[in-house]
């Protein structure tokens, strides 16, 4: 008779990364499709690896005390229900805990295995994944789907290159001609259901009620995907009011319908070229459109409120203050800005001119063209009041503020208004320009705990350190953290700004002076040969102190003494190293001992035990003798 070979036995590397590549196409449901790829194992048991072993969600490391416990609670809790116990402690399989299980009792009772055919009376995981491999006679490869993969050989077999090439061509072909039919198959099924649904509808607005559900008793039983839907769960009521909501889905709904029986059901494919010829033809269309919304925007008309007339006395005091205001910031923007010693950078950026493209051309004359229609097609001008609001950038050359249109008429109340906020504006900026560089710059203000007083150097600069640091405190309240406790330093009027900015010019000034006379005023040596050879001399006795301290440092008594502690320490170490070895043996001797101990006492108390029973038998035996002897 032909030997039957039976699938099973130790998972190679190879299969498991077959097995994880056929996952990652067929998922977790296909197994036999997936066990197909595998001849030497079957469905049962690549679900069994994949579950056991190859489920990145398993954990592998070692036990804690607290799944220890929760393991034997569970255990008393739930006997012989090892898959509920595995999904509860989250990360282990049934067959690990089973394990586990086994090793903790055995712990506690302690006892030691040492014959493999005490194996076959350990707990068992449930299904498949625990039951032992068929193999061949003499093999105890228990559970082999949760264990380590064997390592492949470097010479691979007839058998496992032919399963590795079928694997790589199966797994690589990714629309065959299955996945064609599979798509022409789903795509008919949906055109037959809009077709009936489509019936139903011509019928019904004829007078025709149809029902969709059969009139098969056996059939309807059975889920009519026309009709319903399968399983649906309804949607419990809460306490919003979604009334909205569900006519918005039913207009959807009908619109989705319409579209559907006028149109059908787009490929996406198709779709994606339409869309895509759409957004090419119009980008040149809404480059030349989008400037004529701009100037649609202030040709709308909008409600007229006029105020009651007032005197021109006030518009000429207006004009006069805003005038004003933008000579101050000019004056001020043009001199230093800052308490801090900060430089002015100005940078000059150069561009490399590019040659515009044909179709750019093309865009630029279309929008001119616009453009002159729209402004061609403008009111006349009329004389209006308004200012021009001046550009705050202190690296600018002049401020402009035009005024030559401002008459003698009544101003408004939106006019006032519209000044009035240009002088808190310019007000804004002149506030700007009198905080430090950092909050100027848009620089990030650094954080208050990290900065350190000043203990060293002259009361001068420790009183500097200071105002250093409350400053940084005070703005870093300001602009980064509102929370944070420190004392706010105000803002320094124009007046206090001016004096400040003064005496810091004065004191350069004055530095430069300073430096320029010790410059005119700088010693030097003597050129002489005796200076020389007092310098030569002196660097002498320098090198030779140097040298005497290198040898110190590097003497033969400090050498030896590191050979010393190092000879010391290495021989402690050994020293060490053979206490814990002694340790280890003798620990490992006494557990032995003491199991040896146990088992020699169990077995003289079951002999002491089985003598007692015999003393007392005999004494039995001689008392019924006893008796019959009396008796006759």
């Amino acid at each position: 008779m032909a030997p039957v070979y039976v699938k099973g036995g130790v998972w190679t590397n190879i299969e498991d990364e077959i097995l994880k590549a056929a996952v990652s196409k067929y998922g977790l449901t296909q197994w036999a499709r997936v066990a197909s790829l595998l001849p030497k194992k079957s469905a049962k048991q690549a679900k069994a690896r994949w579950d056991e072993w190859l489920n990145p969600h398993i954990d592998k490391t070692e036990w804690t005390i607290e799944q220890d416990e929760k393991l034997l609670t569970l255990a008393k809790l739930l006997p012989n229900q090892w898959r509920t116990i595995a999904s509860i402690i989250g990360g282990r399989s049934a067959t690990h805990c089973v394990e586990r299980y086994q090793k903790l009792i055995d712990e506690a009772a302690g006892i030691t295995h040492d014959d493999d055919d005490e194996e076959q009376f350990k707990l068992t995981g449930p299904s498949i994944e625990s039951a032992p491999a068929v193999g061949q006679a003499g093999d105890l490869n228990i559970n082999p789907e949760s264990k380590p993969a064997r390592p492949d050989e470097e010479d691979l077999g007839d058998e496992e290159r032919e399963m590795l090439a079928e694997a790589k061509a199966r797994l690589a072909n990714t629309q065959g001609k299955k996945a064609k039919r599979k798509a022409r198959e789903r795509m008919l099924e949906e055109s037959k259901r809009i077709a009936l649904l489509q019936k139903r509808r011509e019928l019904k607005a004829a007078g025709f009620n149809v029902s969709l559900k059969s009139k098969n008793k056996k059939k309807r039983m059975e889920f009519d995907y026309n009709a319903d839907i399968p399983h649906e769960h309804a949607v419990p009521h809460g306490p919003y009011d979604i009334s909205e909501e569900v006519q918005t889905n039913e207009y959807e709904k009908s619109k989705f319908s319409i579209q559907v029986s006028r149109q059908g059901i787009e490929m996406e494919g198709n779709k994606d070229r339409k869309t895509t010829s759409k957004t090419e033809g119009k980008k040149h269309k809404l480059g030349i459109e989008a400037p004529a919304e701009l100037l649609d925007e202030p040709l709308k008309r909008r409600k007229l409120n006029l105020p009651a007339p007032g005197g021109g006395s006030q518009v000429e005091d207006m004009d006069s203050i805003i005038l004003e205001k933008a000579r101050e910031l000019k004056s001020l923007s043009e001199g230093t800005t800052s308490v801090l010693f900060s430089e002015q950078i100005s940078s000059k950026v150069t561009t490399v001119p590019t040659k515009p493209s044909k179709e750019d051309r093309k865009t630029k004359a279309s929008i001119a063209k616009l453009l002159k229609n729209a402004f061609s097609s403008l009111p006349p001008a009329k004389v209006r009041h308004g200012t021009v609001i001046p550009s705050f950038n202190s690296e600018e050359d002049t401020l402009y503020l035009d005024s030559a249109d401002i008459g003698d008429d009544g101003q408004d109340q939106g006019e006032r208004l519209r000044n009035l906020e240009l002088l808190r504006r310019l007000d804004d900026e002149k506030s700007k320009l009198r905080r430090s560089q950092v909050i100027q710059r848009g620089l990030e203000v650094p954080d208050p705990n990290s900065l350190t007083l000043e203990s060293t150097g002259t009361d001068l600069d420790k009183l500097i350190s200071e105002e250093y640091i409350k400053l940084v405190k005070s703005d870093y309240r300001k602009y980064q953290d509102s929370s944070y406790q420190a004392v706010l330093v105000e803002d320094l009027d124009q007046e206090s700004f001016d004096r400040v900015n003064a005496e810091i010019d004065q004191e350069l000034a004055n530095i430069n002076q300073a430096e320029k006379n010790v410059g005119a005023t700088r010693y030097t040596l003597p050129q002489s040969k005796e200076v020389a050879d007092k310098i030569v001399v002196k660097l002498h006795e320098l090198k030779e102190a140097s040298s005497k301290a290198i040898d110190e440092l590097y003497s033969s008594e400090y050498e030896a003494k590191r050979d010393q502690l190092l000879a010391s320490i290495g021989a402690t170490s050994k020293e060490l190293i053979a206490a814990d070895e002694q340790y280890d043996f003798v620990k490992d001797r006494l557990s032995e001992e003491e199991i040896i101990f146990k088992a020699e006492s169990s077995r003289l108390q079951g002999l002491v035990d089985r003598l007692s029973q015999s003393t007392s038998d005999i004494q039995e035996q001689v008392r019924e003798l006893t008796v019959k002897r009396l008796g006759n």
